[in-house]
């Protein structure tokens, strides 16, 4: 049984170079997307709620235990999921976390990385190809499930953009594709709900 007693569930062998995270967001990623799994496709027995409740148990008691976005972010969209009555704790979080150096939403970076890049031989004048990690781009899709499941439209808008403008990501991380997808689904049901009469819009000016 990979559940431990304090609720925490361990990656297994193949899972375990994750990210190259830490041990302790390991076992909050695996924990996370267990507690996720779990809820979504529905408790079925005795056994399951008591996994369901220790693994919830454990990311309440670790909200500040975190600071990278990844295993944050898959926190925070399993303690919205699950109901957990910390889950706004942990968004509060997430939303400090994922605010770059202009305000805007974004994972900070060292003032020696450069944010976007262009491609070779195009003009100057032309849009950039924007650049990110494969780790920042998950948490992202997360990040946008979260604010998604909160109904938080501003919020979930800004990440569907940053994520709209680094899809190239996608190419080379084919394991990301179905949670693109799921993240991206679930927006647009929020996006285009007739109740908003809104449109999803992905456009941004020039």
């Amino acid at each position: 049984k990979r559940q431990k007693k304090d609720g925490s569930i361990s990656p297994c062998a193949l899972e375990a170079s994750i990210d190259n995270a830490t041990e302790m967001n390991q076992k909050i990623q695996t924990t996370a997307e267990t507690l996720s799994t779990m809820i979504t496709i529905g408790v079925e027995s005795e056994e399951d709620n008591e996994l369901v409740l220790k693994a919830r148990y454990f990311l309440e008691r670790n909200i500040y235990h975190v600071n990278d976005g990844c295993p944050l972010a898959m926190m925070s969209h399993a303690l919205v999921l699950s109901n957990s009555e910390l889950a706004s704790l942990a968004m509060e979080r997430l939303g400090n976390v994922s605010t770059n150096e202009e305000g805007d939403f974004g994972w900070p970076r060292p003032p020696e990385n450069t944010d976007w890049l262009y491609e070779e031989g195009v003009s100057q004048t032309s849009k950039p190809v924007l650049t990110t990690s494969v780790t920042d781009y998950k948490a992202s899709l997360f990040t946008l499930m979260a604010y998604t499941l909160k109904s938080d439209l501003k919020s979930a808008e800004q990440v569907a953009r940053y994520l709209f403008y680094r899809s190239h990501v996608l190419d080379r991380h084919p394991e990301l594709v179905f949670t693109a997808l799921k993240a991206f689904h679930l927006f647009n049901s929020l996006a285009v709900d007739p109740h908003r009469s809104l449109t999803l819009s992905l456009a941004t000016s020039g």
